[in-house]
């Protein structure tokens, strides 16, 4: 008895951990792609959307078993962190949505800080 009410009690546990789920055609809640198209380990990207299909909270890119991007999203605007093959940053920046064509895109916004490989900020650009 006790087994039945520990596997009833798992139920929502396991349906609410499921991934890459559509509603009325929109992706919404977590999302994980996986593509084999440039490298032999593939690239894994994972992330969450909210209920209007748009990009929420923290995105990870990997390529293999190293990060290489993470993007960190607000409503309209993303903080975006690019990473060299070591672990340390590469780029550090803000990026703004807009809409161009019924198409969403990223501008670059504000100071972009650039760093070399040891973690020493090289340059900083403004857009």
């Amino acid at each position: 008895m006790k087994k039945v009410w520990m596997f009833l009690l798992s139920i929502p546990v396991i349906v609410s951990c499921s991934v890459n789920k559509e509603k009325d055609g929109v992706r919404v809640g977590k999302w994980r792609y996986q593509t084999k198209k440039d490298r032999a380990e593939g690239a894994l990207i994972k992330g969450r959307y909210d209920k209007m299909g748009n990009e929420k909270g923290i995105w990870l890119y990997y390529d293999g078993h190293k990060r290489v991007r993470k993007e960190v999203y607000h409503k309209d605007y993303c903080i975006n962190y690019l990473f060299y093959e070591n672990g340390n940053i590469s780029e550090f920046g803000l990026s703004k949505q807009r809409t161009d064509d019924k198409m969403i895109v990223w501008d670059k916004k504000g100071k972009w800080f650039l760093f070399d490989e040891q973690g020493t900020l090289v340059k900083i650009i403004s857009y």
